[in-house]
């Protein structure tokens, strides 16, 4: 069973969390208490010592980043509750962090749950200050993503990836120094979340660094840094041409 705590500023909310998780993952989760702000937040987290947060992005005129700034001693696992937010977003997907968007629905409550469950560890201090640090900038000047493996947590720079390719449902990430990292999340995930100015899918199994492109062949193909060559779709190619006619 694990042991949970709502933090929220509405109290509707609050209490339809509450009742979500009773009613659909009453055999995985216990909710411990409910706040409503940082500091009622910190000090239930440091008397009841829950394993999961579920934690609201916007609380009272502060964050829940403002109350992760608070506990970097505490190890907790964090779903976030948010309305949508890109900018909000897009921090906690660069930093791997699990959320649920508002109105909030069963069926995904229950996936994100499950996650939780099979995580073998929560979040790192690493991860939540690269999420903090994400959070504070424009998505433009993010410099760090966390990538999730089997083994935990990679936080790489964005620029060290010379190219992404798909494996099926997976993610295989290249990267400088003859590095390879591979990911259980779709390619087309990656292609939504990594900079646009810097990254360019030529083909549905490959997403490139424009930073890291050599040349491209006569025979179409784009070769890269780390001297792999990989396909350029027709119907992308002038699309592609025109981007490193930019740089």
């Amino acid at each position: 069973m694990i042991k949970a705590i709502v933090i929220d500023d509405e109290k509707n909310s609050r209490e339809l969390i509450k009742n979500l998780v009773e009613k659909h993952c009453k055999q995985d989760i216990e909710v411990l208490a409910l706040a409503e702000n940082i500091t009622e937040a910190e000090s239930c987290i440091r008397l009841l010592q829950p394993e999961l947060l579920f934690l609201d992005i916007e609380i009272s005129g502060q964050t829940g980043f403002d109350l992760l700034a608070k506990i970097p001693d505490v190890k907790v696992d964090v779903i976030f509750i948010t309305a949508f937010d890109h900018y909000a977003l897009k921090a906690i997907k660069f930093s791997a962090i699990d959320y649920l968007l508002k109105p909030i629905d069963a069926d995904e409550l229950k996936a994100a749950v499950e996650k939780i469950k099979s995580k073998k560890q929560a979040p790192s201090l690493e991860q939540f200050q690269l999420l903090l640090q994400n959070f504070k900038q424009p998505n433009s000047e993010v410099s760090k993503i966390s990538l999730p493996t089997i083994h935990g947590h990679e936080i790489i720079l964005i620029k060290d990836i010379i190219r992404c390719e798909s494996d099926d449902h997976y993610t295989v990430f290249y990267l400088i120094n003859k590095r390879k990292i591979m990911v259980a999340t779709t390619l087309k995930y990656y292609e939504d979340l990594l900079p646009t100015d810097m990254f360019f899918r030529t083909h549905n199994s490959h997403i490139v660094n424009v930073a890291h492109v050599a040349r491209v062949s006569k025979e179409g193909y784009v070769i890269m840094t780390d001297d792999s060559s990989i396909e350029i779709s027709r119907r992308k190619k002038d699309a592609f041409m025109q981007r490193l006619n930019l740089l």
